[in-house]
Order: C-alpha cells, then sequence, then structure tokens
C-alpha cells in the first residue's frame, strides 16, 4: 500500500511539473496562443478592476462629499458668528455715538430676558442697584424710548416697557407741538396709540412723536415713534392715531438708563 501511495504521488509531481514547464515556455515565447492568452486575461481583468474602480470611486466621492458638507457647515457657522458680532459692533458704536450726546450720567446695560408675549410685558437687564439704578430711571436706546425702571435687585433690573396695557408716556407731535398720551391697547405690539390730540390739529403719517418732558421719568424730545395712520371717528373730539415704535422690543439687546431729574440740557441730536 505504501508503494502504491509513492506512485501516485509521483505521477502527480510528475504533472505538475510539467504544467510548471508548459506555462514558463508559452510565457517566454510570444506565440499566438500566448498574446491570445495574456489578451484574454488583461480582458477579464480589466473588467474585474473597472468595476471595482467605480467602486472605489463611489466611496471616494461620498466621503469628500461628508467632508465637504462639514467644511460648508462649519463655514455657514463662521459666517453667522461674524454677522453676529458685527452686528453688536454696530449697535455698541450706535450706543457709544448716543452717549456723547447725554449731558447727564447714564448706565449702558445688556438685555439677559424678555417677556413680549402678554400684555403686560418685561425686559430684565443685567445691571442693578450695585451700578446705581433706581426704580423709575428711564431705558432708551439710541433709537428711542423702551420703558422705566420697575424692580431694582443688587445685580439686575426689570423694565417696565411701553408694551404694558397700564402704561403712559405724556407725549408730543413734535411737527405741530400738540400734546398727548401714548399707550398701548394689548393687541399689535408694532402698534401704539396716541390720544388726547384734537381733531382740530393736522397730524399726517411720518410725523415723529417724542417725550413732552411732563414726565417724572423722561425729559422732553426723545423719540417714541412715527404716526402711522390717522382717522376721525363719528362723534370724537379727538383723532384717532396710531404710530410705529421708534425701537421694537423684540429688536433691543443693549439699553441705557438714566435719571430724569439729572441736567437734560443737551438732548440727542437726531431728534432735533
Amino acid at each position: 500500500m505504501t508503494s502504491a501511495f509513492w506512485m501516485r504521488l509521483r505521477d502527480w509531481g510528475t504533472l505538475l511539473v510539467c504544467l510548471a514547464a508548459s506555462t514558463i515556455f508559452m510565457v517566454a515565447r510570444n506565440e499566438p496562443l500566448t498574446v491570445g492568452l495574456r489578451a484574454l486575461a488583461l480582458d477579464a481583468t480589466s473588467w474585474v478592476e473597472a468595476r471595482f474602480s467605480g467602486v472605489t470611486y463611489f466611496i471616494r466621492a461620498g466621503r469628500e462629499n461628508e467632508r465637504l458638507t462639514q467644511l460648508n457647515i462649519d463655514l455657514a457657522n463662521e459666517l453667522a458668528r461674524s454677522r453676529g458680532a458685527l452686528d453688536e459692533n454696530e449697535r455698541l458704536r450706535a450706543l457709544l455715538g448716543m452717549a456723547d450726546t447725554l449731558a447727564m450720567q447714564h448706565v449702558t446695560a445688556r438685555v439677559v430676558a424678555k417677556d413680549i408675549t402678554r400684555q403686560q410685558n418685561f425686559i430684565t437687564i443685567d445691571k442693578g442697584a450695585r451700578d446705581g439704578l433706581a426704580v423709575d430711571m428711564a431705558v432708551l436706546t439710541p433709537e428711542g424710548i423702551i420703558g422705566r425702571v420697575h424692580t431694582v435687585s443688587e445685580r439686575y433690573a426689570q423694565v417696565m416697557t411701553y408694551l404694558h396695557t397700564s402704561y403712559r408716556i405724556p407725549a408730543r407731535v413734535q411737527a405741530i407741538g400738540s400734546d398727548g398720551i401714548i399707550s398701548w391697547s394689548g393687541q399689535r405690539r408694532d402698534r401704539l396709540a396716541l390720544d388726547y390730540i384734537p381733531i382740530t390739529e393736522t397730524v399726517t403719517p411720518g410725523m415723529k412723536v417724542v417725550t413732552n418732558g411732563y414726565s417724572q421719568v423722561f425729559p422732553a424730545g426723545f423719540v417714541i415713534g412715527e404716526v402711522d395712520t390717522v382717522r376721525v371717528q363719528p362723534g370724537q373730539n379727538d383723532l384717532d392715531i396710531e404710530l410705529i415704535p421708534a425701537s421694537p422690543i423684540a429688536w433691543v439687546q443693549y439699553v441705557f438708563v438714566f435719571s430724569a431729574q439729572q441736567d437734560t440740557t443737551r438732548v440727542l441730536a437726531s431728534t432735533n
């Protein structure tokens, strides 16, 4: 049995040697058969490589797309931060410009909270009693008035805004010198009412409305808003006037706080 096994093994070895020799002979000699086999092998391997190269390209394209998407997100975030910094810089520049026009002492504060979805709306600022703030100090922006200090803690203050149904502000139609009272109906946050202006007065849209100085909070001349609509109601002796607030509460991020009891001989140049 051992002899038969070695005879079969010898036969397989002889076959393998012959196959190897024939293969070497076919490769070494550039005959038509060899060239044909090489061409067939090239076709087969190229087809497989082409398919795999497509898969590889797809994978690379997917990874590149993910990288570019992330890069786009990063750039969009950076652009948003840059725009936010630019907007904040412009607001601070406006505050500094306004500070130059005020003869009175004032405190610059940042809005840290807003409650402007009700009929009695407040904002909270990051300055308080330790910064010299007290109840009934005036609060405004370079664009116009905001309200008055309502409650003060050591570090913060709550401001009652003009969007408060119980708040009244003495006002004047600047162009004609007619006095009235500003109030908010609790409806549209982009409209205020100006009451007690007689129908004999000529009030037109676009006229500026300012504080008239008959207040313990605001001195005369600070902007409240601009006349939007003027109506004459049957049987009424006063005009029905709506104005657009000069400083929308929703946009406010920084404010000035000061006392109306101080020297107010110099007023914002924009109100002249």
